[in-house]
């Protein structure tokens, strides 16, 4: 389905006022819902030819690779739509096809690009990213970064030895960790977000994103949001007018209508289940065929917290807890998804929860953080389910019931390994807190303890 008049959008790219030529490139192809930025680097040519690769490659290989019979089935190994698969394969041949240009030829060696592209489909965007090309997102009067930059500076944020805005002002914030054309395989990052009308996506290089604060790009598309080629072309000025230190490249896309594919009933026979294990509920996909969405993004399995929005197909619920005290009022504002502790034999694997009868801790409890230059930070672990970690590497979480606290590993690293409890590896099966406590989870070690 072509999304011509359902996405309006703008494209840019600028030299800047620094350098000599423009590496960076940018694509649209609105017939596939396809946006493309790329942000080469090598010196001489040779950044131009990889970010043009990037852009021809991924554009030629999602064309080809979007099956109409297949575009809607989620892939069960890894949970992702069709879509995504297709963005997420088209990149990383791109890689491969920049890494053999540049072995095979001398002048091109050591090119890369950073790479981000957005596919848009069915009221969904599948979001793939390399290195420290962004894509940030205006949602009614909220304004975030969807992508999380593969850069030093942003694995020196994730494990507490910088701030987010120390960061930004540090002179090491353009070292990338990952790009594409570097070696000969790279990991794609890979993310589904839901698409609402109004929504604003921007895709940009570091030449936006160093040059102006996220503050002033939100100020520029609120302004300027009945006109993106004006946003657009505003946001170029700023970076330019801030220095324009590096090539500046930005796409813009307005969700104008819905993209809805159809494909008969809404939903699923077998959509969903809302189980309680002790005093925590969690909702888990049963293999839909159109996903299912808490808050707007695609999940598998999620501990629900009161005032989730659940999205199942064209229908929209809102769980609320029991437990938290205006919720009695909010039975009368919206469909209630009820928990059905029955249902917990249908569940494949959620987190395995084992309550010895030992652990009558009831004080309230906080966890402080022991290493690196936030050590003596503390947080409150006053909501039922707290997640620490970081996606992609480890992640663990901490559950707060009547009879004390509860850590159960979340997901653990490919080459990390699982986050760990006094030195030993946390499990699927839910473990006892006790006051004093260490916990090393993504680098970081905290001490959790009772007040």
């Amino acid at each position: 389905m072509s999304l011509k008049g359902k996405i309006q959008h703008f494209d840019f790219t600028h030299t800047g006022r620094v350098r000599e030529h423009n590496e960076d490139a940018c694509a649209v192809d609105i017939d596939l819902g396809l946006f493309v930025l790329a942000d080469g680097m090598g010196g001489y040519n040779a950044g131009e030819i990889a970010s043009e690769l990037a852009i021809k490659t991924v554009t030629d290989m999602v064309n080809t690779g979007l099956d109409p019979e297949r575009r809607s089935r989620i892939d069960e190994s890894s949970g992702l739509m069709r879509q995504s698969i297709v963005l997420r394969n088209a990149v990383s041949r791109a890689n491969k096809i920049i890494w053999q240009t540049a072995q095979n030829n001398p002048q091109c060696r050591g090119m890369g690009t950073t790479i981000v592209a957005c596919l848009f489909h069915d009221n969904r965007v599948s979001i793939a990213h390399v290195g420290d090309s962004r894509v940030y997102r205006l949602r009614q009067s909220r304004f975030e970064q969807i992508t999380l930059d593969h850069s030093l500076m942003q694995e020196l944020v994730d494990r507490g030895f910088f701030s987010a805005d120390e960061a930004s002002r540090s002179a090491n914030r353009n070292y990338v960790t990952r790009a594409l054309g570097v070696e000969s395989s790279v990991e794609v990052e890979i993310q589904e977000e839901s698409a609402r009308k109004d929504d604003i996506y921007v895709l940009c290089s570091d030449g936006l994103s160093d040059m102006v604060e996220d503050e002033d790009i939100h100020l520029t598309l609120s302004t300027f949001s009945a006109n993106l080629k004006t946003a657009g072309e505003q946001l170029v000025e700023l970076a330019n007018q801030n220095g324009g230190r590096d090539n500046i490249s930005v796409c813009l896309a307005q969700v104008m209508e819905s993209f809805s594919e159809s494909r008969g009933p809404a939903v699923s026979g077998h959509h969903s289940l809302v189980i309680n294990i002790l005093n925590d509920s969690f909702l888990e996909d049963l293999n839909s065929t159109n996903g299912t969405y808490v808050n707007g993004k695609l999940i598998r399995k999620h501990a629900l917290s009161h005032g989730d929005v659940v999205t199942i197909g064209h229908h929209q619920l809102r769980f609320i807890d029991s437990g938290v005290d205006d919720a009695e009022g909010e039975f009368e504002k919206t469909m209630v998804m009820q928990p059905d502790a029955s249902e917990l034999e249908r569940i494949r694997s959620v987190a395995a929860v084992e309550d010895t009868g030992t652990n009558v801790q009831r004080g309230a409890a906080k966890l402080q953080v022991l290493t690196g230059v936030f050590a003596g930070r503390e947080l409150e672990l006053k909501k039922a389910v707290t997640t620490i970690g970081r996606p992609g590497m480890q992640v663990a979480a901490i559950t707060r019931r009547s009879d004390g606290y509860n850590i159960v590993m979340v997901s653990s690293g490919e080459t990390s390994g699982p986050p760990s409890l006094n030195g030993d590896p946390l499990g699927p099966r839910a473990q006892s807190l006790n006051d004093n406590d260490v916990i090393e989870v993504a680098g970081v070690k905290m001490g959790f303890f009772l007040d």
